[in-house]
């Protein structure tokens, strides 16, 4: 019986039998066959009833039928060579539903002397204490090839947990390299056996998938550097898996959007933990720059592309700010923010079937993504927010005992607005040099080493007058600003010789109403409601605009 899948892992090779190859080639037929050859060897094994037997073997259970199935134990002795053996598991109503036998080791040795029932994991079973310590380590070997795990979806088309031993044979084969890594996890494309999954219709890709696990050894170090024992850090790492996957559930399945990304299933894998999705074969949306350019720009088909894809991705934003979760009185209850909005946190993704297709933008990565109760909604400690990109991390991240609000996302969006537009009009050297012109060189005190920073903000310092003791106290404060060197560049951007009109009003939306410095809530930023529906961005939603057909 070779026809088995090979995959690696990132331990040990391991193999598996798919489920419709093991229903193939473990047929009544096949059952019977082997069966009558073994008997005609083994003469003092007689086998009764061989056609009845190879029968029960194979029956495959139908609603309301409960009588069990052996093709999953027939195919582990087959593989050790004791097909013959068989008899004694039906005998016993030991069947397929009672796998994986627990072993039972020799008392302060690995090696294996009997197997057990996994609900009486420390009773031998009675029938099988006549095998040698061998054929019970290589049944116990073998068992975990034909039980691999099916994805399937929940009711609502949404992602399960599956909660599997380190034993389990995951049916997936993975990368040499791993594709890419975060701050917190990494990342790889996979294969997933297509007898093994329910997501023909959510990849591109026919078995492509993206897997992301957890780093733990950089997770230790940003969330779990409190943590003084393993089973803290277990737990941690525990915490963190489950409030991703607790995120990206409000935003899959049923209640999936266009344009954020739908989490496919979730896994435990001993001490791993896994998130899958679909596969983005054009990448992030900054390898989508440096491999794509837009000709010419000024076609209408082109400017629509990008102001839909922009406004999507801001009324997915707005369905995180506001998502409509209802507690037990009917009100809404939860807020969220995603806090890491860089091109890195976009996937794009196109239909491989239509080359006129200019690709699907998706935001991503929901690790740091934090839901609130309606108090706290406009209000979380800058102290408690880690792994914010420093490129588009907004002013109020750098000032000590500040609060964040969902303008928070704003600010970040309206810096990956800024080149987004910048490499439509000018391609992805475009994009490079817009972050050259904006980067401010600095020297460390007492050091020959200097560092470049590329944010989008800087500050300068302004007198401040306090009054301390009934005395006048004159000193200096900070004052944040946009760069002028973002100002300039987006002035730059309007003159440039591809810029519509639309493009222009898009602009002056970033500019005005997100690209902004709040000043103790004096100024602020639209909230991604307002982006929605704003200038350029409802005309979109106006049946009368005329690019709206060229979008849809």
């Amino acid at each position: 019986m070779e026809s088995r899948y090979d995959v690696t892992g990132q331990e040990a090779a391991k193999y598996f039998i798919p489920r419709l190859v093991l229903e193939r080639i473990i047929s009544k037929q096949a059952a019977y066959d082997t069966l009558t050859k073994r008997q005609q060897t083994l003469q003092t094994h007689r086998i009764p009833d061989i056609e009845g037997l190879a029968q029960t073997i194979c029956h495959t259970p139908v609603a309301g039928d409960e009588r069990p199935t052996f093709r999953k134990i027939f195919a582990i002795l087959v593989r050790i060579g004791k097909p013959e053996e068989i008899v004694s598991f039906v005998e016993y109503n030991i069947d397929d539903q009672d796998l994986p036998l627990a072993n039972v080791p020799r008392p302060g040795t690995t090696k294996l002397i009997y197997l057990s029932h996994k609900d009486e994991p420390l009773q031998p079973l009675q029938f099988l204490q006549s095998w040698e310590s061998g054929d019970c380590e290589y049944f116990d070997k073998e068992q975990w090839t034909v039980f691999a795990p099916y994805f399937a979806k929940g009711p609502d088309g949404g992602p399960l947990f599956y909660d599997l031993t380190e034993r389990d044979v995951l049916p997936w084969s993975w990368p040499v390299e791993v594709d890419a890594s975060g701050g917190y996890s990494r990342v790889s494309r996979i294969t997933i056996h297509e007898n093994h999954h329910e997501f023909e219709d959510s990849t591109p890709g026919k078995e492509s998938f993206a897997v992301k696990w957890l780093d733990p050894v950089n997770m230790r170090a940003a969330y779990l550097s409190d943590c003084s024992d393993e089973q803290c850090k277990k737990e941690g790492l525990r915490k963190a898996f489950t409030l991703e996957v607790e995120a990206l559930r409000r935003f899959s399945g049923d209640k999936a959007h266009k344009h954020l990304v739908s989490l496919l299933t979730a896994c435990k894998h001993g001490p791993h933990y896994y998130l899958v999705f679909p596969w983005a074969h054009e990448g992030n949306l900054k390898e989508f720059w440096k491999n794509t350019k837009l000709e010419p720009p000024l076609e209408k088909k082109n400017i629509a592309w990008i102001i839909s894809q922009c406004h999507g991705v801001a009324d997915g934003l707005r369905l995180i700010h506001q998502y409509p979760e209802r507690d037990q009185s009917g009100r809404a209850k939860d807020y969220g923010r995603h806090t890491d909005i860089k091109p890195q946190n976009f996937l794009v993704y196109k239909k491989k079937d239509d080359p006129s297709d200019l690709g699907t933008i998706k935001l991503s990565d929901f690790g740091l993504c934090d839901f609130h109760r309606a108090e706290t909604r406009s209000r979380l400690a800058v102290a408690r927010l880690r792994g914010v990109t420093a490129t588009y991390r907004p002013p109020e991240y750098d000032i000590p005992g500040d609060n964040i609000s969902r303008s928070f996302d704003i600010w970040m969006l309206a810096c990956v607005y800024l080149e987004f537009i910048t490499w439509y009009l000018g391609g992805y050297e475009y994009v490079e040099e817009f972050g050259q012109a904006r980067s401010t060189t600095v020297s460390a005190d007492g050091a020959s080493s200097h560092f470049t920073f590329d944010e989008f903000f800087d500050w300068v310092a302004v007198p401040n007058v306090s009054v301390q003791h009934d005395e006048p106290s004159t000193g200096t404060e900070r004052k944040y600003r946009v760069k002028p060197a973002v100002i300039e560049w987006i002035e730059k951007l309007k003159r440039h010789e591809h810029c519509s009109k639309e493009i222009r009003q898009f602009l002056e939306l970033i500019r005005i109403s997100m690209l902004i410095v709040e000043d103790n809530n004096k100024i602020k930023r639209a909230t991604s409601s307002e982006v929605c529906i704003t200038g350029v961005m409802s005309s979109l939603l106006n049946p009368t605009y005329d690019y709206l057909s060229v979008c849809h």
